[in-house]
C-alpha cells in the first residue's frame, strides 16, 4: 500500500486506532509511507497527536506515556535494528535540554513515541545532530498534551472561564473567588479544610474559629480573613461580615466593592483597608491606602455619607451617635498570607518606582510539574501592594519546572497557558525586564509570535518572542491608526538558556528602546499613552482565540513605572549577570 491523502476525519480515526493498538499493519505502513512523502502531513499528525481531543482519555500521566511507548514498539513489521534505533532516539529526545525543561507528567514521551510510530526519517534516528530537524517537525508539540481537559459548562466558553475564573460546579452556581493562602485554619461551619486553589461559590458562608484565609476574586480583588471570623460572599460586588477581621485590597477595576456589617456599609474606591467587627456588631474601618465611603446602618444618620482617606479610620457603634473618626492603624490586621521573603533571590539593586516583581525561584511548596494558580508578587521598595499573576482555569495553568542548571522556571505550553495580571498604573513610562527561554519551536502566528507580556487595549504594549527567536516590542495603537512603534531585535535568543529582555516605553519623551542580554538592539519614537484599565497578560493575548501563546520558560518579570536612566539600567544588568551568568547576546 502506497502513500495516501488523508482527510482530517480519516487521519484522526487512524491516529486513534494507532493509540489504542487496533490499527492494521497495512494501514500503519501506508501511514509511514505517506508521512515520509509529505511535510504537510507530518505537521498535521504532530498537531493532532498532541491535541487535547485526541489525548483526553488516552494520556493523562507518566505511566500511560511509558506504557504507550512500550506498546507501540510491539507487533510491527519493522526490522529489529530499526526498533533499536527508535528506542535510542526516544531516549535522546527525552534528555535533550529544552525537552527536559518542558516535559510535564511524562507527556514528552508520548510525542517522542508518536515520532517513532510515524517513522520520520528512521535512518537518521541515531544521529543526535538530526534532533533539530525533529524540532522543525513539531516534535516539541509534546507540550500540547499537557493541557488538562475540563468539562465546559453549558453556555459558557473556555475563553470566558479563563478570564473570569467562573466555572460553575453545579447548575446556577457562580464561582466568585479562589483560595490563594491558608494558615492554620479551623473551619467552624462544615469542618471542610480549605486548600489552595479551591473555589468559593456565591452565597458561601465562611466561619473560621482560628487561622487565616486569603481569597482572590475573579475581579482581582483580594480579601484576607483572620479567625475568629464569620462572613458570607454574596456576589462579586458585595460581602456581609458578621464578626471578625478582614483586609480587602481592591484594584481600580473592581471599585465599588461593598462590605456590609451589622452597623455599617463600606464602599471601596480602589484601595486597601481593614475592617473589624466585634461580637456586639460595632465596626471599625481602617483605610491603609486610597478612599472608602461609608454610612451607618444604626441611628438617624443612615443617609449621611462619610469619606475616609488614607490613614483615616471610622468607628460605627450601636448607639445613634455620629461615627467616631480617628487615626488608622495596621496593628492586628493580617494583610497577606502565603508569601515570605524569598530566601534565594538576591536583592534588587533598584526598588524606587518598582511596580511588579515575579521570580520563579521565590515560588514555594511546588514540585516539578505542579500547576501554578498564582505567581506571587514580591513586595519590596515602592512595590507595596501585591499584584498576583493568576490562572484558575485548570486547562490554562502553566507549570513549575527546573531547567538543566537547577533554576526554577514557570513553563508555558504554547497553546493554552497564560497568567492574568491586574491593570498596572501607567504614568507615561515603563521599563520592563523579562527573563525567558523560548522553546525550540512555536505554534504562534508568524506575525505575532508568543506574547511574553501584554498590557492595554489599543494602544497596547506587546512584548513577544518571535518564531525566529528574535524579540519584539510593539506599541500597537489599533488597526488603521498611525504612530506604531515596532522594534525587533537584531540578535536571536540562544537555545536552552535564559535570555534577558529589556524594553522601555516613555510616552512623555516619545521613545521606545529594546535590549537583549544588556545590548541595545534598536529604538524608535512613540508617544501614545497606554490604556489604563485593561488587564495585563503573561504568556498570551487576553483574547484567547488570538494565536499568540508563548512556548517556553519564564524565570523572572520586573516592571518599573518609569523610564530608568543609564545608571539604573547598568545596575539591573549587573543584577541579571549575577543571576543568569549563561545569558549572552549573539
Amino acid at each position: 500500500m502506497g502513500a495516501k491523502d488523508y482527510s482530517t476525519d480519516d487521519l484522526e480515526l487512524v491516529l486513534m486506532e494507532l493509540v489504542d493498538g487496533s490499527l492494521a499493519d497495512a494501514e500503519f505502513s501506508a501511514l509511514v509511507e505517506s508521512l515520509r512523502a509529505s511535510d504537510e502531513l507530518r505537521k498535521r499528525v504532530s498537531r493532532l497527536l498532541v491535541d487535547e481531543a485526541i489525548l483526553d482519555d488516552e494520556v493523562t500521566a507518566l505511566q500511560q506515556a511509558i506504557d504507550l511507548t512500550q506498546t507501540l514498539g510491539v507487533g510491527r513489521s519493522a526490522p529489529a535494528a530499526t526498533h533499536g534505533k527508535r528506542e535510542g532516539i526516544v531516549s535522546a529526545i527525552l534528555h535533550f535540554p529544552p525537552v527536559a525543561l518542558i516535559n510535564r507528567n511524562g507527556l514528552a514521551a508520548v510525542a517522542a513515541a508518536a515520532v517513532v510510530i510515524v517513522g520520520l526519517l528512521a535512518h537518521n534516528y541515531y544521529m543526535l545532530a538530526k534532533v533539530s530537524r525533529l524540532h522543525d517537525l513539531a516534535v516539541q508539540g509534546s507540550n500540547l498534551g499537557q493541557v488538562e481537559v475540563v468539562a465546559e459548562a453549558p453556555g459558557r466558553s473556555r475563553r470566558d472561564e479563563a478570564l473570569t475564573g467562573k466555572q460553575p460546579t453545579r447548575p446556577g452556581a457562580e464561582i466568585l473567588a479562589r483560595v490563594i493562602g491558608v494558615d492554620h485554619l479551623a473551619d467552624a461551619g462544615d469542618n471542610h479544610e480549605f486548600q489552595l486553589g479551591q473555589s468559593i461559590e456565591a452565597g458561601r458562608r465562611i466561619r473560621l474559629d482560628s487561622g487565616a484565609l486569603e481569597l482572590l476574586f475573579s475581579t482581582g480583588a483580594k480579601v484576607t480573613a483572620e479567625g475568629p471570623v464569620d462572613f458570607e460572599l454574596t456576589s462579586l460586588e458585595k460581602m456581609h461580615l458578621q464578626v471578625g477581621r478582614i483586609v480587602a485590597a481592591v484594584p481600580r477595576t473592581a471599585r465599588g466593592y461593598t462590605i456590609v456589617t451589622p452597623t455599617s456599609e463600606l464602599v471601596d474606591f480602589g484601595t486597601q483597608f481593614g475592617v473589624l467587627v466585634d461580637d456586639s456588631g460595632e465596626t471599625e474601618l481602617h483605610v491603609f491606602d486610597g478612599d472608602v465611603v461609608a454610612r451607618a446602618l444604626v441611628g438617624p444618620n443612615e443617609d449621611e455619607v462619610l469619606h475616609a482617606k488614607t490613614h483615616e479610620a471610622l468607628r460605627f457603634g450601636l448607639s445613634p451617635d455620629v461615627p467616631h473618626r480617628f487615626e488608622a492603624s495596621e496593628a492586628g490586621f493580617v494583610r497577606r498570607l502565603g508569601v515570605t521573603s524569598p530566601r534565594d533571590v538576591p536583592r534588587l539593586p533598584l526598588t524606587n518606582d518598582l511596580t511588579l516583581w515575579y521570580a520563579a525561584d521565590a515560588i514555594q511548596d511546588l514540585a516539578i510539574g505542579d500547576l501554578i494558580s498564582v505567581w506571587s508578587d514580591i513586595l519590596v521598595g515602592d512595590n507595596k501592594y501585591a499584584n498576583e499573576a493568576r490562572q484558575f482555569d485548570a486547562a490554562r495553568k502553566p507549570t513549575y519546572a527546573i531547567d538543566d542548571e537547577g533554576r526554577p522556571a514557570v513553563q508555558f505550553n504554547g497553546i493554552s497557558t497564560s497568567l492574568a495580571v491586574d491593570p498596572l498604573d501607567f504614568d507615561g513610562a515603563y521599563t520592563i525586564f523579562v527573563v525567558c527561554s523560548p522553546g525550540p519551536t512555536s505554534f504562534a502566528e508568524e506575525r505575532l509570535g508568543g506574547f511574553l507580556f501584554r498590557h492595554g487595549n489599543a494602544p497596547s504594549l506587546e512584548l513577544s518572542a518571535l518564531n525566529d527567536r528574535r524579540v519584539r516590542g510593539w506599541i500597537w495603537p489599533a488597526d488603521g491608526r498611525s504612530n506604531i512603534s515596532e522594534l525587533a531585535s537584531k540578535a536571536v535568543m540562544p537555545p536552552a538558556r535564559p535570555s534577558v529582555i529589556g524594553y522601555q516605553y516613555d510616552s512623555d519623551s516619545a521613545r521606545t528602546r529594546l535590549w537583549l542580554n544588556g545590548e541595545l538592539q534598536c529604538e524608535d519614537a512613540a508617544e501614545l499613552p497606554l490604556e489604563q484599565t485593561a488587564i495585563a497578560m503573561i504568556g498570551s493575548h487576553e483574547q484567547l482565540d488570538t494565536k499568540a501563546f508563548f512556548l517556553g520558560a519564564i524565570y523572572e518579570v520586573i516592571i518599573y513605572d518609569e523610564a530608568l536612566d543609564n545608571a539604573g539600567l547598568d545596575a539591573l544588568n549587573a543584577y541579571f549577570a549575577t543571576r543568569y551568568p549563561d545569558a549572552s547576546a549573539n
